[in-house]
């Protein structure tokens, strides 16, 4: 199978690479699998480098040098939608056949647009496309793989519940737009193993 990355700037992308750290012990998902980028690199994750979302040359250049395939799936993070680094990791993605997915706070932003699955948590729903924002678009992308990319091939391990895989359900059927029936009559059936 292919890899699973997270790709932001700012806030967006600290949260990528908070949410990448949990999705292996989570969903028991190989770590080597799992990867994260965000704008201006390492120094990114303890203070902001400024000019660094801007940088859409750099994701290009970042996604390159992990050798991003059309095995794997890239998750663009950004609030509002519209962010180079995000903008250009997804286009990148796209042009070698990588499934891209969107999270983003607005729905019209090229972002969304840009990508083959859009899930977006409009400003009017949660109050702020800022760091607020950021966290709550940004936090489904650790519930995303599971109902994605392996949703039947994760069988629960000691110390697992099917508690935490109807918690992610629910979080997510609103997102994606798929009646509740359906999920519950196929999806979660086939996961309750």
């Amino acid at each position: 199978g292919g890899r699973w990355s997270n790709a932001g700037a700012g806030t967006s992308g600290r949260i990528g690479l908070l949410d990448a750290a949990e999705i292996p012990p989570t969903f028991g998902f190989p770590p080597q699998r799992v990867q994260a980028l965000i704008a201006g690199g390492e120094p990114a994750l303890t203070h902001a480098v400024e000019g660094a979302e801007d940088d859409s040359e750099d994701a290009v250049r970042n996604l390159e040098a992990r050798g991003l395939c059309s095995a794997d799936v890239l998750v663009a993070l950004s609030a509002s939608g519209t962010t180079p680094y995000a903008l250009a990791a997804a286009e990148y993605a796209r042009s070698v056949g990588a499934a891209t997915i969107a999270i983003t706070c607005d729905p019209e932003a090229p972002l969304a647009r840009a990508c083959d699955v859009s899930i977006a948590a409009p400003p009017s729903a949660i109050g702020t496309p800022s760091a607020p924002g950021a966290t709550i678009s940004s936090s489904f992308s650790t519930l995303i793989p599971f109902f994605f990319a392996f949703p039947a091939s994760l069988p629960l391990r000691p110390g697992d519940g099917v508690a935490l895989r109807r918690a992610a359900l629910m979080l997510l059927v609103p997102a994606v737009g798929v009646p509740h029936e359906y999920i519950l009559q196929d999806t979660l059936k086939s996961m309750m193993v």
